[in-house]
Order: C-alpha cells, then structure tokens, then sequence
C-alpha cells in the first residue's frame, strides 16, 4: 500500500479486509470518524498522519479518494490486534505477495513503527509496518477529521543529501525518510561510487555507513577532507561500529556526528540533520 509517496506493507494475517469505501457513508462516533465493518463502528484514521508523513501534491491516486460518480472513494485497509479493529485510509492498495521480510539495521525507522522491509521489483524496499505500535499511535493519534484531506502546495527540496551504504534496506529507509521531509537524496553503494558522485555534483551533507566494500566510510570521510572543494562538505556516520575507539577515530577524521545504528531512529536522525543544515 502507498502513503504520500511511500510504500508499506502489512502482515496479511492482522489485515481484516480492504475496503473501498465512500466516504457519504462514513460515520461519525463520539467525535472521532468510523467506517462500519460487520455492523460494528470502526474508527478511521490516514495512516501518512499516524506515521506523520508531511503531505506531498495530488497524483492519480490520493487520500482524498477517488472520484466515483458524485461520491469519493476512500481505500481503507482494516487492521486487527487482539479484540481491536482500526481502518486505515491510504492513497493506494497496490497488491498482496508473499516476501521474506529483512532487517534493516536500524532500530525502528519510521516514527518507531517499522518492523523491517521488503525489497521490491524496481529496486525500491516497502517498509513493514509493526502493527501493535501501529495501535499505540492509533490511540494516541487523537481524531482525523476526513474533510480534512485536502493536498498542501509542493515544497521545495533547499538542501542535498548523499547517502552511502552498501546495505539497499538501510539506504533506501534513509533516502525514504530524508525526503519525506523536503531533501534532495542521491545514493552511493561504496565509497568510491560516492567519492565520483560528489566530484559531479557536490551535497550538502554526505551520510555514511562506515564498513563498504572497495572504500569504507573512514576512508571517504579522510579523502574528503583532504580534498579541495569537499573538506568543507559535512560528514554524519551511520554505522554498527559502537566502540569508543570507533567513534573518536570518526570524529578525529572530520565527521560531524556519529550514529550508531543500534541506536538509531528517524528523529535522532532528522534533528542532527538540521542542526548541520
């Protein structure tokens, strides 16, 4: 399924069923909106505001539904944990597979909602979501009005980001969550492959794993900052090295922040960014 530009997945066995759904046939209970399934009142909620996905322009198929007639249509999947139901409005439902879902390396990514990822056929990854977390938010997520579900005007991306890590999960989760919030991000599998990408188009901020194949992070991090033209460019290691040693090497070598991977989660990530940017 797809919200705002992003794709996710659900494990089929807590999803209860998809619906499409008008939304004239939506109800409203105590305040907060419901779809009725089996006769029974089931709050509703857009599921790129649990996650808080900033909205991205209207394409073919967005949360505001699609037009059927004079009725919107909304595209809700119902999810289950325990005794509890919950409908989630996404933009799209693009298909039901069977996949091996990896780790990505990183502690959960998406607002604390990730339970790994999927790769995909275009070389993109889905982002599994972990139901029970997605119920806490759920509760906690207050009401979301579905008159609300009006596009915002396109922002524009003021700063690059070049990622690099051998790892496509873990890359394609960064790359994913950087420009959900406004950032150009172009990727690099290797240091040398980023080392030519900066000669062509210099960042504004360079994220790097630090062990790659060919040249590892603390390698690129020493070449560039004894290059002209990309010393002054800053640096953010991401990485499952966590020794003392590790880290005073990465930040003796020039590196503006040092991240552990085990430790790591989107808004840890995203402040350092902007407090660099």
């Amino acid at each position: 399924m797809e919200a705002e530009g992003h794709t996710f997945g659900l494990p089929s066995a807590l999803v209860d069923r998809l619906y499409r759904v008008r939304r004239t046939d939506l109800r409203s209970v105590d305040g907060r909106e419901c779809v009725v399934v089996d006769s029974d009142a089931v709050p509703l909620a857009k599921l790129s505001e649990l996650l808080e996905l900033p909205r991205r322009p209207a394409t073919e198929h967005t949360a505001a539904g699609e037009a059927e007639g004079e009725h919107v249509v909304l595209q809700v999947a119902v999810v289950v944990s325990g005794d509890e139901r919950a409908a989630l409005i996404v933009d799209r439902l693009i298909d039901e597979r069977e996949a091996v879902i990896k780790e990505s390396g990183l502690r959960p990514s998406i607002a604390g909602l990730s339970a790994g990822a999927v790769p995909l056929d275009d070389g993109g990854v889905a982002v599994m979501l972990n139901v029970t977390e997605l119920f806490v938010r759920f509760r906690e997520g207050g009401k979301t009005p579905v008159s609300s579900f009006l596009p915002e005007k396109p922002r524009q991306n003021v700063h690059s980001i070049l990622i690099v890590d051998d790892s496509i999960t873990t890359r394609s989760l960064e790359k994913s969550i950087l420009e959900a919030y406004g950032y150009g991000v172009e990727v690099a599998v290797d240091g040398l492959q980023a080392l030519e990408a900066i000669r062509h188009n210099p960042p504004d901020l360079v994220i790097t794993d630090v062990m790659m194949p060919r040249l590892n992070g603390f390698q690129l991090l020493e070449q560039m900052k004894g290059t002209p033209g990309m010393k002054e460019i800053p640096v953010i290691l991401v990485t499952s090295l966590e020794s003392r040693e590790e880290q005073e090497r990465g930040l003796a070598l020039g590196a503006d922040a040092y991240i552990v991977k085990r430790k790591f989660d989107q808004r840890e990530l995203l402040t350092i960014v902007r407090q660099i940017l």
